[in-house]
């Protein structure tokens, strides 16, 4: 009899839980609300807090799922019932928190506050040892960009144990890398996507300009080379998603914005390594690419999820920061401080919380229609804030 009590209490607690859930999203949901910041610097102030605040999460603030559904809410219930943590680690240690760790050391290059490097220091103690072992499984490329991470680090500390954890991030990178020399975005899956570009390209060169390691730039290139030959559309300016290997085909939009930026950052490095008065040809692609953003820029300040016809105009942060930051990188044009302030305006709320950013894409032809906070976004805006002056 106990545990027929126990067992009806539970599926009461359920039908309870599924009905508040339905009365409450029959009321209309209220748009996020934003802020219009007086100045840079108040913003600036804002954001920085706000970024250390998600600093202390365990738990990843940005979306990896296709919507803010019940059906998500049901499978959160069900792996906190079997104490499943799978997709919170696979949240956990992936790009959002590195993208969030890179833009506070940038906001520590900037400042010379040095709490702002111990804070990331202290955090990256999630992820190596003090031997400078990888304290997390190396399962996809995306955590690359904790390379990214460690190599800034150690350029600043010059401590031995952040190189030695780069190492074991390249040695792992190289483990994606097929017969053709193009890094698989997973294993086994014979596709090369644009994300690769962004998240592994931009490591691969710092990796070679510190360790002298020449197949690091030459695998970055390879990445870089096979979309310029087959994964940009005709006029040869926007990528698609990705490329099919088998049948040598592109896959996908040309029009996501995110897609986009992951092509812009991993171009900007390389286009750094010349001027505009000598373009090589990875700036002469992010010239292009930018000139083209600039045309479709909303209002003349930001962009949608989508670049071109769409029934969102909303801004999606990710995607807007991403091109913004990539100019700035590839040496096209500083970004201003007004500039920047006109972009807040639009997705950064009274607590300092960068918003309106689209979850993590679910795969090709298949993207989050969930927006809101996130690691990647508030890292992103961390980086552009360090730039400009306050």
């Amino acid at each position: 009899m106990v545990w027929f009590f126990f067992i009806t209490l539970f599926f009461a607690s359920i039908v309870s839980f599924l009905c508040l859930y339905i009365f409450i999203n029959k009321k209309k949901r209220k748009p996020i609300a934003t802020v219009d910041y007086p100045n840079i610097a108040q913003a600036s102030d804002s954001v920085i807090r706000a970024s250390l605040d998600m600093l202390k999460n365990k738990r990843t603030v940005m979306s990896f799922n296709d919507e803010d559904s019940l059906y998500v809410k049901l499978s959160k219930l069900k792996a906190w019932f079997k104490r499943d943590d799978r997709q919170k680690r696979y949240a956990y240690f992936n790009f959002p928190l590195a993208f969030l760790l890179l833009g506070i050391i940038d906001t520590y290059e900037s400042s010379g506050e040095s709490v702002y490097l111990n804070k990331v220091e202290a955090r990256c103690r999630d992820f190596i040892s003090e031997d400078g072992e990888l304290l997390f499984t190396f399962d996809k490329v995306d955590q690359a960009m904790f390379g990214l991470v460690f190599l800034r680090l150690y350029i600043i500390t010059k401590s031995k144990k952040y190189l030695i954890a780069s190492d074991k991030v390249y040695r792992n990178v190289l483990f994606f890398v097929a017969d053709d020399g193009i890094v698989r975005y997973r294993k086994g899956v014979n596709v090369a996507f644009i994300d690769t570009i962004g998240l592994v390209c931009p490591f691969l060169i710092m990796y070679s300009e510190i360790t002298d390691c020449e197949q690091a730039s030459i695998l970055a290139k390879r990445q870089i080379k096979n979309v310029m030959d087959i994964g940009l559309e005709k006029n040869g300016i926007l990528p698609f998603h990705a490329i099919d290997l088998t049948l040598n085909m592109p896959l996908g939009p040309v029009n996501w914005g995110r897609g986009l930026g992951w092509w812009v950052l991993g171009l900007a490095p390389l286009a750094a390594k010349s001027s505009l008065a000598e373009p090589n040809e990875y700036m002469i692609t992010l010239q292009n690419l930018v000139k083209f953003l600039d045309t479709a820029r909303l209002d003349k300040k930001y962009w949608a999820q989508f670049i071109g016809h769409t029934n969102d105009n909303t801004i999606d942060s990710s995607a807007t920061l991403m091109f913004l930051l990539a100019s700035q990188q590839g040496g096209l044009e500083s970004i201003k401080s007004n500039e920047l302030l006109s972009v807040i305006k639009h997705c950064v709320n009274s607590s300092g919380v960068v918003t309106n950013s689209s979850g993590d894409t679910i795969y090709i032809n298949k993207y989050s229609r969930a927006k809101g906070a996130s690691e990647l976004a508030q890292g992103l805006m961390l980086s552009l804030l360090s730039k400009v002056t306050l």
